[in-house]
C-alpha cells in the first residue's frame, strides 16, 4: 500500500469516532416543534456551562470542567397504542472534564 492509502484508510477509520468540543462558555436554548397534522408538540430546553481554570501563571495548562442539561417536554395529545402519559418528559445530564496544553508556538491540543 502507499502511504496516501494508509493516511486515507487511517482517516476513514478514525472519522467515525471523532468528537469535538463545543467552544461555547454558556448558552441557554429553547425550541418549540409543532406537528404539522396533529396537536402533538415537543418543547425542548437546553442549558450549558464551560468553566477553564488555568492550572499555571502562563495558561498553558488548561482544566475545563463542564455540564450540559435538556429537558424534552412531550405533548401528545393524538390517541395512540400506549400510555402518552408515561413519556411526557425526559431529562438528561452530562458531565465532562477537558485538559487543555500547549504543545508550541500558537498550537495547543486537547483531552
Amino acid at each position: 500500500m502507499t502511504n496516501h492509502l494508509k493516511v486515507c484508510f487511517f482517516l476513514l477509520l478514525t472519522c467515525g469516532v471523532a468528537k469535538a468540543q463545543s467552544t461555547d462558555i454558556a448558552r441557554i436554548e429553547y425550541n418549540y416543534i409543532p406537528f404539522s397534522n396533529s396537536k402533538n408538540e415537543i418543547h425542548r430546553y437546553r442549558a450549558l456551562l464551560q468553566v477553564p481554570i488555568p492550572l499555571d501563571k502562563d495558561k498553558d495548562k488548561i482544566l475545563v470542567i463542564g455540564g450540559d442539561y435538556r429537558y424534552y417536554d412531550l405533548n401528545i395529545k393524538d390517541q395512540v397504542p400506549f400510555d402518552a402519559g408515561q413519556v411526557s418528559s425526559v431529562q438528561r445530564l452530562d458531565a465532562y472534564l477537558g485538559y487543555v496544553f500547549k504543545v508550541g508556538g500558537n498550537w495547543r491540543l486537547g483531552a
